[in-house]
């Protein structure tokens, strides 16, 4: 068997999650809520270099190993981040607790691919050459941005 090195079994390098919030305690805004978050994922292995090859110097129509990745060497997918902003506004309405909330995720509206896997094509799409190269490959989007009021009533 071959034993991978550690780093680069941990798929994603690091990943991160901040929300705050503040509710307003006195004043003409009082009991108004503002939040604010972000969603962090660093870049992830989604493959390995081992089968990439070069064009044969002593023979152009044929490939060869490339001897500058090896097994171990990774394809990565970018790192990227979402956003969340959270406004809400809580009272009392015929003696019940009322929160009336308006929730904004994805806010900045991040549309990259998100790759999660790898295929061999030719480098820079060059059809004439022999060599293949690991490329990301199959992706999915991000939602996009989506904005959700509700409302709730304890009792």
């Amino acid at each position: 068997t071959v034993d991978i090195p550690r780093h680069l079994r941990l798929r994603t390098e690091v990943t991160g999650n901040l929300f705050t919030d503040y509710t307003i305690q006195t004043g003409r805004f009082k009991n108004v809520r503002l939040g604010a978050g972000v969603n962090y994922r660093g870049r992830e292995v989604i493959g390995f270099r081992g089968s990439d090859t070069i064009r044969n110097p002593a023979n152009a129509s044929a490939a060869i190993d490339d001897p500058a990745v090896d097994a171990f060497t990774p394809v990565y997918r970018p790192s990227y981040y979402t956003t969340t902003a959270m406004f809400g506004y809580s009272r009392r309405l015929f003696d019940h607790p009322v929160r009336f909330d308006l929730r904004i995720e994805n806010l900045l509206d991040e549309d990259v691919p998100l790759y999660y896997n790898t295929v061999m094509r030719p480098p820079g799409g060059d059809l004439s050459t022999p060599a293949r190269v690991s490329t990301p490959n199959l992706f999915s989007y991000l939602t996009p941005r989506n904005v959700m009021f509700t409302m709730s009533v304890s009792f």
